[in-house]
C-alpha cells in the first residue's frame, strides 16, 4: 500500500497515534483486548540545512532517520520478542528465536484510545516518506493481519505542538505468507513546516 502526499514536511518529531486497532482480540485476562502489532516504522529524509526547504526533489542519499531516534509509545507491551525499541532498529524480518518481533501495544490495558508512537530525530529534518512494516505472523494468524487498520501521521518542532498531516482508515497489510508481507508506504511531494 502506497500514499502519497502533496507536501514534504520538516519536522524533529514524529509520531503514529493509533486509532483504530486489527479486528483480532487478544485473549488476555481481562478479557478479548483490541491491540495492533508493527513490525517496524521507517522514516526517511535527509537533515536540515537551511530554515525553508526548496522544493522536492527525493535526493538519492535520503537515510532513514528513524534508525536511533528516541522511541516511546504511550502503550507497549515489553518482554520476550516485543518492545518499543524493535519499532526503529533497522530489523524488519526478525524472528522469534532472534528476540525481534517487533511492538505491540500494552494489550492487557483497556485499548478504547489512542496508542501514540513517538519518535524524537537526532535533527531537525526534512521528511520524505514513512514506511510501516507489518510483522510476521504470530501464534497461527494470518500476515500482518495485526497491522493497525487506522492510524493519525503527526508532526512537530518541539514534540508539544503537533500538526496533523493525514489520517488513515481501513488499512489492509494482511498477506499469504509472510515472504509477500509489504510495508504500508507514505509519500511526501513538497517541504512544508511541522
Amino acid at each position: 500500500v502506497v500514499h502519497h502526499f502533496k507536501k514534504a514536511i520538516m519536522a524533529k518529531y514524529v509520531a503514529i497515534k493509533i486509532t483504530e486497532h486489527c479486528d483480532v482480540l487478544f485473549p488476555s485476562g481481562f478479557g478479548p483486548t483490541p491491540y495492533s502489532v508493527l513490525g517496524e516504522i521507517k522514516v526517511t529524509g535527509t537533515v536540515v540545512e537551511t530554515e525553508t526547504p526548496a522544493p522536492v526533489v527525493i535526493p538519492d542519499n535520503v537515510t532513514n532517520l528513524a534508525l536511533g531516534a528516541q522511541v516511546s509509545a504511550t502503550e507497549s507491551f515489553e518482554g520476550g520478542p516485543w518492545s518499543s525499541a524493535s519499532l526503529n532498529d533497522g530489523i524488519w524480518a526478525g524472528s522469534e528465536a532472534e528476540g525481534l518481533l517487533g511492538w505491540i501495544n500494552g494489550i492487557d490495558k483497556a485499548a478504547a484510545h489512542g496508542v501514540l508512537i513517538t519518535f524524537k530525530l537526532q535533527e531537525e529534518s526534512v521528511l520524505y516518506q514513512a514506511k510501516l512494516y507489518p510483522a510476521k505472523a504470530t501464534g497461527g494468524t494470518k500476515p500482518g493481519i495485526e497491522f493497525p487498520q487506522g492510524y493519525d501521521l503527526l508532526v512537530s518542532m518541539d514534540g508539544i505542538n503537533w500538526t496533523f498531516v493525514d489520517s488513515f482508515t481501513g488499512i489492509d497489510a494482511t498477506a499469504n505468507t509472510d515472504a509477500e508481507l509489504q510495508p504500508v508506504v507514505h509519500n511526501f511531494d513538497q517541504p512544508v513546516t511541522a
